[in-house]
């Protein structure tokens, strides 16, 4: 099932015009490189003997192998042996697998299955008065949808966040409404008090919205100044589950406010928020996310987290759940 979604498999500005990288999704080992405009995704495997081709290179749109140098065009046949150069290149000497690879919002997709979902967005991502800055990928040793369920625990962050994205002493988590829509849920006017929820170094309310947009892509839209403000902070959160127990998460943050923050800044601050994260998630057990509610404890503060589960476990997610 989690195939046929869209996964981030790294920052676009990373994948070199004349070097391959490799990726890992759902297990399967990947070759990212770019022919041209074109990003392509192929099993890492060159077909003659089973090299990865990521050890390879690019040369005039052609991805060529570091072992015996077949290269193969952008569509995953193979045009030219240097052992045999007037060979009439078999058909089936060509990429064992081939996937749908694009970019979006700073970041390079893939889809391992049929690619007819369509890519995970928010309205944000076009609007030029916002400036969007992905940040990571940060590695994490645990299940991927542990990894997203975290982003959607709403009651974690004066606790674990205390002093950035909350406070220990405002800890109360108001009731609130889950919200159905067709390609998911969400919630609204979830109230945190911050220290400084809008750079003016004053405590204060702030609201936020949290969605879904994909088994394991979520986001929340933060109010600033409350909802009739038009300044808002946007982020989405994408997560690639590289196995059952290994994820790589990235951040997309928009925002159209504070002209000052710096592209720096931002990734600053959501490494520390993430490094405060991480050892939280590569310490819960089970390692799997459990899909019987009735393995842990839920409150009503959990009703978002508790409502995900059930979302997966009725979308039959067969990977990363236990």
């Amino acid at each position: 099932m989690i195939k046929h979604y869209w996964h981030p498999v790294g920052l676009a500005r990373d994948l070199a015009a004349d070097k391959p990288k490799p990726a890992t999704v759902l297990g399967e080992d990947l070759v990212l490189w770019r022919a041209g405009d074109k990003v392509c995704a192929w099993k890492d495997l060159c077909v003659h003997r089973g090299v990865r081709l990521s050890l390879g290179s690019v040369c005039n749109n052609r991805l060529r192998c570091a072992y015996h140098g077949w290269e193969y065009n952008r569509d995953g046949q193979c045009e030219f042996i240097p052992a045999h150069p007037d060979l009439r290149i078999p058909a089936k000497a060509r990429a064992t697998a081939v996937y749908q690879a694009q970019e979006h919002a700073g970041l390079i997709w893939v889809n391992l299955g049929d690619a007819t979902r369509p890519l995970p967005d928010l309205p944000q991502f076009n609007d030029p008065d916002y400036r969007v800055i992905p940040c990571g990928p940060y590695e994490i040793n645990a299940a991927a949808p542990r990894v997203v369920e975290n982003f959607l625990d709403l009651s974690h962050p004066p606790i674990l966040h205390d002093g950035i994205l909350g406070a220990r002493d405002h800890a109360v988590i108001d009731d609130y409404q889950v919200e159905e829509h067709e390609d998911g849920f969400f919630v609204k006017d979830v109230r945190y008090f911050q220290p400084d929820p809008d750079g003016t170094g004053k405590g204060g309310d702030a609201w936020y919205d949290f969605g879904i947009l994909a088994p394991l892509t979520v986001y929340f839209v933060k109010h600033i100044g409350g909802r009739a403000n038009k300044e808002k902070f946007v982020l989405m959160f994408a997560v690639r589950p590289e196995s059952e127990t290994k994820s790589w998460a990235h951040f997309i943050a928009a925002y159209n406010y504070a002209a000052d923050l710096t592209e720096q800044d931002i990734k600053d601050f959501h490494d520390l928020i993430i490094g405060q994260d991480i050892p939280i998630l590569e310490s819960q057990r089970p390692e799997l996310l459990p899909m019987d509610l009735s393995e842990e404890l839920h409150l009503r503060s959990d009703l978002f987290t508790s409502k995900y589960r059930r979302h997966l476990k009725a979308l039959g997610m067969d990977f990363g759940v236990d």
